[in-house]
């Protein structure tokens, strides 16, 4: 039996694990595949919202590791969707100061 075992799912910070800058860290595509094949349950975070969820699955994908929109969880998108769910920010704007990615 393995750590792999006692947990049905898997949260994978990006940059330093799975890839530095453009460059595959050894292994992580390796280890994302064994953990599909095992039927883990994967989400990949970020605390960079310079990118959006289509440019990390584009770049993931690229870096040969196969993943989808909805397994990626960037801090701009979950604040997007801490914004949507409280009734004081609902209806309301806000100026943001940061990428394009961030504002949409």
């Amino acid at each position: 039996m393995t750590i792999v075992d006692d947990f049905d799912a898997f949260l994978i910070d990006l940059d330093g694990v799975v890839y530095v800058g453009e460059t595959p860290i050894p292994g992580a595509g390796d280890a994302v595949r064994a953990l599909r094949a095992l039927d883990k349950h994967l989400l990949f975070l970020t605390n960079d919202p310079r990118s959006s969820r289509e440019e990390y699955v584009a770049k993931l994908r690229r870096l040969g590791v196969d993943v989808q929109w909805s397994e990626i969880l960037t801090s701009g998108a979950a604040t997007a969707a801490y914004l949507a769910r409280h009734e004081e920010t609902i209806n309301r704007s806000a100026f943001v100061i940061g990428t394009p990615a961030l504002k949409r």
